[in-house]
């Protein structure tokens, strides 16, 4: 089987677009031709589609007339939240890009965008001196596979298209994060690692760093946050243990 580890060309305005214009079932073209209309330019390729039916949010069927997408129940809530708070789209598809990463069913490109903002987030800058980084990443990872092929420098660009709309130039990370969002994060990190929806699970070092990743936060405040969630949302309970903290799922947060 021949993994795919490139990051495709998407932007935020036609992700806006599509979640603007989608209501039902609709053509591919249709939604490119009525951007064009309203001043966004799609191009000649179709990825930004394949991400979002990638990520569960469409669901895309071909037929003779041509390809047609339309939501999934996940990507109605994402489109509601688009609706409601646009602002937190970014920050939501980064979390989602980087819990793909966890699932060993996933394209292999999720794990390159997860180790693109490891490194961005350590180095503090975007440089195509990067891309040797993360093809390293990928080797120790993926030592099933002969050789990591398909990507090039650009492979770095593409990773930053959610994380520049939410973090400064330096790339510093947050100080703090909406706790909705926090909060249906870690379940689904949860759910990713444990392969089960009320999972148990221990947040040691190797955990909190790739929390730090999916929040884009620093290790040092993942705690905290995780007692303020537990405070707002009653979503776990915590117990602690000689290696780290310990906890358990004990109710599912709708995204909001």
């Amino acid at each position: 089987m021949k993994h795919k580890y490139l990051i495709d060309r998407i932007n935020m305005e036609w992700i806006y677009q599509i979640f603007s214009i989608l209501s039902g079932k609709m053509s591919i073209e249709e939604i490119v031709e009525i951007s064009k209309e309203e001043g966004v330019e799609f191009g000649e390729r179709r990825d930004v589609f394949n991400r979002l039916v990638d990520l569960d949010i469409l669901t895309k069927q071909r037929d003779k007339t041509g390809s047609y997408v339309e939501f999934t129940p996940f990507g109605e809530s994402v489109q509601l939240l688009y609706i409601k708070n646009r602002e937190k789209i970014p920050y939501l598809l980064h979390m989602i890009h980087v819990l793909k990463s966890f699932e060993e069913t996933s394209p292999r490109y999720f794990t390159t965008y997860r180790f693109v903002i490891e490194t961005i987030l350590e180095e503090k800058e975007v440089s195509s001196n990067q891309y040797n980084t993360v093809v390293k990443m990928l080797e120790e990872t993926y030592s099933d596979d002969e050789s990591i092929t398909g990507m090039d420098n650009t492979t770095i660009g593409k990773g930053v298209v959610f994380i520049q709309e939410v973090l400064n130039e330096s790339f510093d990370r947050l100080e703090f994060v909406d706790p909705n969002l926090f909060t249906y994060g870690l379940q689904k990190y949860i759910e990713k690692k444990t392969k089960q929806e009320m999972g148990s699970l221990l947040i040691a070092e190797k955990e909190k760093q790739e929390l730090s990743t999916l929040f884009l936060l620093d290790k040092t405040k993942i705690e905290d946050m995780i007692n303020k969630s537990i405070r707002y949302k009653r979503a776990f309970t915590i117990r602690y243990a000689s290696r780290g903290m310990i906890l358990q799922a004990t109710k599912n947060v709708p995204l909001q």
